[in-house]
């Protein structure tokens, strides 16, 4: 299911970062939730995202988050999210 509607896209990012991986002793990020709300927006007009933010933000999060959200619960299509970072390579 490929979010047409913004506003529930950007609600679901919301919900998942505030009150879903909290309960799982997460911290919320106000920084990680504006750089996947930013990476939501490229993906809903067909864009591309390239981001550049500091280390603990939670980038990797931020972005499979905008992934899972646009496009659905699998099976879905790819979302690749490349990194210079050789622990998360």
């Amino acid at each position: 299911m490929i979010y047409q509607n913004r506003q529930g896209a950007r609600k679901d990012i919301d919900h998942i970062f505030k009150d879903l991986l909290p309960d799982q002793g997460m911290p919320e990020r106000p920084e990680q939730i504006a750089l996947s709300h930013r990476i939501l927006a490229a993906m809903q007009r067909r864009g591309i995202a390239l981001r550049d933010a500091g280390t603990g933000i939670g980038k990797t999060y931020a972005y499979l988050v905008a992934g899972i959200v646009f496009h659905g619960p699998p099976p879905s299509r790819p979302v690749l999210v490349s990194t210079s970072n050789i622990l998360f390579q």
